[in-house]
């Protein structure tokens, strides 16, 4: 049964338990139920304003997602695209609010020529599955081959019909719990170049990376480490030869495929899901055409 939230003070930004008892608890008007998986929640009650959310909000919202790693806001109206901004905007910059967001995100995005991704009226975008239906996305983090970590990722069901494929999810934070001792001093300092496999690679696209980050990468806020990155947007390792790298990449992809909790999440009418960017990552099949599957993306979060 969903339960009232409530929280308690103080309450450490990379932790969520051992809170003090002696601080009295403050009810929210939020509910929370497990999913039935291995990570995630189910959210209900917030709701959209002209302000910012109230501080307890935020607090208990930032514990859950410490904690689940995938909420599932139902049961609620949909957000205009400014009332989200405003909203999530309490979590941290938004991507668009600084400097690196501006310029890398704008000058060098190619969603919109690959990925069936169309300007809604609400100033959002939306992913539309077309008359070819849509590409795979193989596991990655938003915007991993971009300089700037994103944090918090939000996307929003529109449409799903029958057929429509679902979006899966993976825990790599528990991956990096389970790296072996030896593979995580293999990997210590390494740092991955990352590519946008929606690019053309480097033979025909010259250039060393788009962006590189540790393989083993700490969250920038709680500091819980993860394995960041998938062989879909690593290229390679740096300081490591080819043949090692390639190895080590291969091997990390099948330890993650036996050892990430996982879930696959068949959106109902007005989900929103907002998840741990950094600790999640998550992948979609080839959608066939003739199916009806419109997703509303949201502007992130990022470090900071």
């Amino acid at each position: 049964m969903p339960t009232t939230a409530t929280v308690q003070s103080p309450v450490s930004d990379a932790g969520f338990s051992g809170c003090n008892p002696t601080q009295r608890a403050r009810q929210t008007r939020l509910t929370f139920e497990p999913l039935d998986a291995p990570f995630g929640v189910v959210v209900r009650g917030i709701e959209w304003s002209d302000g910012p959310p109230d501080a307890e909000i935020v607090t208990e919202l930032t514990r859950a997602m410490r904690r689940h790693l995938l909420l599932v806001l139902r049961g609620q109206i949909s957000p205009s695209h400014e009332q989200s901004n405003r909203f999530w905007g309490a979590f941290g910059p938004l991507v668009m609010d600084t400097l690196d967001g501006q310029f890398h995100y704008s000058r060098f995005s190619t969603e919109k020529a690959v990925n069936n991704v169309m300007r809604d009226k609400q100033g959002g975008n939306l992913v539309v599955a077309g008359d070819d239906g849509m590409i795979e996305l193989g596991w990655h983090s938003d915007q991993s081959h971009k300089p700037q970590f994103k944090t918090i990722s939000l996307l929003e069901n529109v449409r799903f019909g029958p057929g429509a494929v679902p979006t899966a999810f993976r825990d790599m934070y528990t991956v990096c719990e389970l790296l072996p001792r030896e593979m995580k001093a293999r990997l210590d300092g390494k740092q991955g170049i990352f590519l946008d496999p929606r690019l053309p690679g480097p033979d025909k696209l010259p250039r060393l990376c788009d962006a590189m980050h540790p393989i083993i990468a700490a969250h920038p806020v709680s500091g819980r480490k993860v394995v960041f990155g998938s062989d879909w947007t690593i290229h390679r390792i740096a300081g490591m030869n080819a043949e090692d790298s390639e190895e080590t990449v291969a091997w990390l992809r099948d330890f993650a495929l036996d050892s990430a909790p996982y879930y696959e999440h068949f959106w109902q009418e007005g989900d929103i899901c907002v998840w741990d960017n950094f600790g999640l990552q998550h992948r979609r099949e080839f959608q066939e055409p003739g199916v009806e599957r419109t997703m509303r993306l949201f502007e992130g979060v990022t470090e900071g």
